[in-house]
């Protein structure tokens, strides 16, 4: 991803920061939409206001590292598992964000099919897939 975006805007320190800063931006509507699903709008602004003016936001969003894009990942994984968890009624898929433990990714997925799907009553069931 550096190396593409190294590729477009050039090779300086500012430019090779900037992916970072550009992704820390991005993070700013998840949190929103995630506040907005928690609490309503009210506390998505506050949710939005918390993470600009946080300190570890601000100095990863300057660092030329991956915390950045975990960051990212991770809201957008939240709003994804939320999403899946809302529409699905036969079946609970819970896609969490892996790659926190190191900086490669590492996708599982949980699948776990909801209270009285199965004869019998249900019951918990899962999968993992991936690395």
């Amino acid at each position: 991803m550096l190396h593409g975006w190294m590729q477009v805007v050039g090779t300086t320190d500012v430019a090779v920061r900037a992916l970072s800063g550009v992704l820390s931006l991005a993070s700013l509507p998840l949190v929103w939409l995630i506040g907005r699903r928690i609490g309503g709008v009210p506390l998505a602004w506050i949710a939005t206001g918390a993470l600009a003016m946080s300190p570890f936001a601000l100095r990863y969003a300057t660092e030329n590292r991956m915390y950045s894009l975990v960051g990212l990942l991770v809201l957008a994984g939240w709003l994804l598992v939320d999403d899946l968890w809302r529409r699905t009624s036969a079946w609970r898929v819970v896609v969490p964000g892996a790659g926190v433990w190191g900086p490669a990714a590492d996708p599982l997925l949980v699948a776990v099919p909801a209270r009285g799907t199965r004869p019998g009553g249900g019951g918990a069931m899962a999968a993992h897939i991936g690395g």
